[in-house]
Parts: C-alpha cells; structure tokens; sequence
C-alpha cells in the first residue's frame, strides 16, 4: 500500500513539474521595453519635438510607456479586447497594412527580360528527337500506302 503512494506521488509531481515547464505563469507582471521599442519612441518624439530629448524626458518616456502596458493588460483580463467592434476593426486594418509592407511590386517587363536574360539556362529545353518505325508487307496496295504514310510524316 505504502509503495503505491509513493508511485502516486512521484507520478503525480512528475506530472506538475511538466505542467509548469509547459505552461509557465500567466500571471507574469514584469514588463520588458526592448532597445528598439525605446530607441523608435525616442525618434517619433524627436520628430515631433525637434530635439533630443532630456534624461527626464527620457524616463517619461519609459514611464508613459510602462503605464499604456498596465493599461493594456489590464483591459485584457477585463476582456475588453472580445466583442469591440473598433478593436477587430483596427486589428485587420493592422493586418492589411502588414500584408501591404510584404507584398512586393509586380515586375516591370524590363525586370522580367532581364531576369530571363539571366537565367535563360534554366527555361532551355534540350531538343526531343523521336522516329517512328512503319512496316509495310509486300502487298498489292504496300507502295501506296508507304506514300500515303510518307506524306501524312511529312504533313506534320
């Protein structure tokens, strides 16, 4: 009985340390601002701005940016993100602008030329020589038919 439980444990905390491997913690509070992110909000403000913008600014900036994570977390657990119709609306707006950046241009005919031009070895097709051979018995009508197979090779 004892060895039983001890199976039953051992398989039972098998089983928790794969789910937790699995499925790590979805209640994860840190927020992460990479280098790019902060690196692409400094530009947009100096754009707007015009100059560089202080330390203080700076951390503005970051702390802005840590607040609109809070914000957007917490409208998720809210489940404000399900059922709004101006979110779906943005979200394939985003996704056809996605598709639009990837997409590349038709190729002019020039392009197309050169292209071929290239890699005319790729597109070559080696000659296909066949030959068909016909017997015609001895017969009454044999020369005749041998002319009229002749000109029917000839016809195509």
């Amino acid at each position: 009985m004892r060895k039983r439980i001890l199976i039953f444990l051992i398989v039972g905390f098998l089983i928790y340390l794969i789910d937790i491997t699995l499925n790590p913690d979805e209640n994860n509070k840190d927020i992460y601002i990479s280098d790019q992110e902060l690196t692409s909000l400094i530009t947009a403000w100096k754009s707007q701005v015009g100059r560089d913008p202080t330390d203080e600014e700076i951390v503005k900036i970051i702390n802005n940016l840590v607040e609109e994570e809070i914000l957007y977390r917490e409208a998720l657990e809210l489940g404000l993100d399900k059922e709004d119709r101006i979110i779906k609306r943005r979200l394939a707006q985003k996704i056809t602008f996605l598709k639009q950046e990837t997409l590349p241009e038709n190729p002019t005919q020039e392009e197309l030329r050169e292209f071929y031009e290239d890699n005319k070895e790729k597109y070559f097709k080696k000659p296909n020589y066949s030959f068909t051979h016909l017997f015609f018995a001895k017969g009454i009508d044999s020369e005749a038919r041998s002319i009229q197979a002749l000109n029917d090779l000839l016809a195509d």
